[in-house]
């Protein structure tokens, strides 16, 4: 799929991939969603319920590595006061 295609995916669709995947290969530990669009972020709690499993978009994953870097710096802030 080419990166174009993968913007214009809806998060119905998107949703409904993750969903078939996860009934199709219920051996994996987790899932990760390569997302160029910030439209799998408000699905992944849902998504989780609905498969069981751990899911993770590369945004998620961004995200979560912006608020423990920012944790991180305010911590040493802290430290150092």
């Amino acid at each position: 799929m080419q990166s174009f295609e993968k913007i214009q995916m809806t998060p119905a669709t998107i949703y409904s991939n993750v969903v078939t995947a996860a009934r199709k290969h219920p051996e994996v530990d987790a899932i990760y969603v390569q997302s160029g669009t910030m439209a799998t972020v408000g699905l992944l709690e849902r998504m989780e319920q609905v498969t069981g499993k751990p899911i993770v978009s590369s945004n998620s994953a961004n995200i979560g590595l912006v608020q423990a870097a920012r944790h991180q710096g305010r911590q040493r802030l802290r430290k150092n006061c």
